[in-house]
């Protein structure tokens, strides 16, 4: 297959525009209003060509340029060299607890600018072999300005785990799932079947399978790119119950944050959180000793 030259993104938006007949002023505002603001200044520059789409939220923009100028999802973002794209995807060079922290700080502003989570809630399935099985997130959410479809969610498991098998549940659909060559992390893009205008609200649930898994599970994370009223983080447990429970939680500078008691009750763990802000939470435990073990 011959190589798009980068002129293909200059002429196909400049195309665009014209045929859409909007100045500049008002596609800079639809683009605030989409909570990806470009400058007059760059949006003229992409026209001419003298620059191009290179940061992550400039690609977001590129996604909202195709929405207000009346194109085909692709048709501007499809020229956009995959080269450039990788630049502000740091999931291949990082280990899973620094892609974690990482992933918080770089979608923050996308993020918070669309979106308000007014609630997490994560259930994590242990079957009596100790390992994990599927889990279950339900999300309850506020568009914070109008036309907001949906966002990037980042699934990960421990160990030999495969986060794969990811469905909706109820009030979400699932569009595209990237794995991460090399680890077991996958990003998939989670879309509410209409688009919701500023101010509503609504509760997505979906649930991600971890197929065959050998290595004894001993944590549940989450990820929050922004504060949200309350966070819950639980596990289910269909055999034996774990030891020795306890919770961690870090803003991304490595500043401790509080975190809600591990509290047992029947055959689940949690941790509930009031008003968290930004940061990885972590519900840990242990395992007793296999009986006829010997401790060192």
């Amino acid at each position: 297959m011959s190589e798009i030259g980068p002129e293909e993104f200059t002429t196909r938006l400049r195309d665009a525009m014209a045929a859409r007949d909007l100045p500049l002023d008002r596609i800079q505002a639809h683009l605030a209003a989409a909570g990806v603001p470009v400058s007059s200044a760059t949006l003229s520059y992409w026209r001419s060509g003298r620059s191009r789409p290179w940061r992550r939220q400039s690609f977001e923009a590129v996604t909202q340029l195709e929405r207000i100028l009346g194109v085909a999802p692709g048709h501007l973002t499809d020229v956009l060299p995959e080269t450039r794209r990788a630049e502000w995807n740091p999931l291949s060079v990082l280990p899973q607890r620094e892609i974690t922290e990482s992933i918080v700080a770089d979608l923050t502003t996308d993020l918070t600018r669309r979106w308000r989570r007014i609630a997490v809630e994560d259930l994590l399935f242990i079957d009596d072999q100790r390992h994990e099985v599927r889990q279950r997130t339900r999300m309850t959410v506020e568009a914070l300005v109008d036309d907001a479809v949906g966002w990037p969610v980042v699934v990960y498991a421990d160990d030999d785990a495969e986060a794969g098998g990811l469905r909706a549940v109820s009030g979400c659909v699932i569009g595209d799932v990237v794995a991460v060559s090399g680890t077991s992390i996958q990003v998939a893009e989670v879309f509410t079947p209409r688009p919701l205008q500023r101010g509503e609200r609504t509760v997505i649930e979906y649930e991600v399978d971890f197929g065959d898994t050998h290595a004894e599970a001993y944590r549940v994370g989450r990820s929050l790119p922004g504060p949200v009223a309350l966070l819950s983080l639980g596990v289910r447990f269909a055999g034996e119950l774990p030891a020795a429970p306890g919770v961690r939680a870090t803003a991304p500078g490595g500043t401790q944050l509080s975190m809600g008691a591990p509290a047992l009750i029947g055959r689940e763990l949690r941790s509930v959180t009031l008003d968290a802000p930004l940061g990885v939470y972590e519900l840990e435990w242990t395992w007793s000793p296999a009986e006829g073990s010997s401790q060192v």
